[in-house]
Parts: C-alpha cells; structure tokens; sequence
C-alpha cells in the first residue's frame, strides 16, 4: 500500500464522509507501513511527582511520535491524553517528555496535585503512566 494523493476536489463539491473516511483509512494505513519502522508500548507503569522515569523503547533511532497516557489505575476504562507542561511560579504542573535514541524520559513535575498530570479534565499528583512511541 501506497500514499495516494486524493482525487482533486473543487469548491462547493460535496465530499461524502464514505469519500472522507476511505482517503484517511487508506493514507494512514500507507502512513503507518512505510514510515513508522517500529511501535514501543510500555504498558501501565505507576508514576508520582518529580521523579524521573526512563523506558527503553528498542527502536533503533529517536522516535518519530510519543504519546503519553494518564490513567487513575493500571487497568483503565478511561484514560487521558497528556499534551503539555505548564509551569508557574518555578514550580513545574506536569511532565517533561525528553526522547532520546535508545530511550523514553519523563520527568514528572513537583506540583503536589499536578505533578503527573494536569489538563482541564485532570489533575493529579500520582497515577500512571502509558508510553506509545513510534519510529
């Protein structure tokens, strides 16, 4: 399977969501063969504030995506996307990712009830932690 450039599409032409749905489907399927050499998942791990983790992820080279999950137990129903860091005051709210070559880092941050996450939607200072990383 190939990237295959959809077909041109001018203004005002209605695009279906069938029409939409297969272009994504097939381009990322195409994405996910040819580019990304190796997926690492290191499972749920528990995590606390300002502490230092390191996950070997054996892809041969720095990674392409990482993407760092959050979840209240070790075996979720629901989970949550951590997207940043913020830091006020000289306190750090949440996790520092730092990918290397042969390894994942994350360093949580020393805020009390944001240390491991903090989002609209959660804030915690413990919990765990999923590392997905594609090469």
């Amino acid at each position: 399977m190939a990237w295959t450039d959809p077909p041109a599409r001018q203004t005002g032409d209605l695009v279906t969501a069938e029409i939409w749905n297969a272009d994504v489907v097939d381009n990322l399927l195409a994405l996910r063969a040819e580019n990304f050499r190796g997926v690492y998942d290191s499972g749920w791990f528990a995590v606390t504030l300002n502490t230092l983790y390191q996950k070997a992820h054996g892809l041969g080279g720095l990674p392409r995506l990482v993407v760092l999950l959050w979840a209240a137990s070790p075996t979720p129903s629901d989970w949550h996307v951590v997207t940043s860091i913020l830091h006020e005051g000289g306190v750090a709210r949440g996790p520092a990712i730092y990918p290397t070559a042969s390894a994942v880092r994350i360093h949580t941050g020393d805020h009390a009830t944001h240390g491991t996450i903090c989002t609209a939607v959660a804030e915690s200072g413990a919990g765990y932690y999923r590392v997905v990383a594609w090469r």
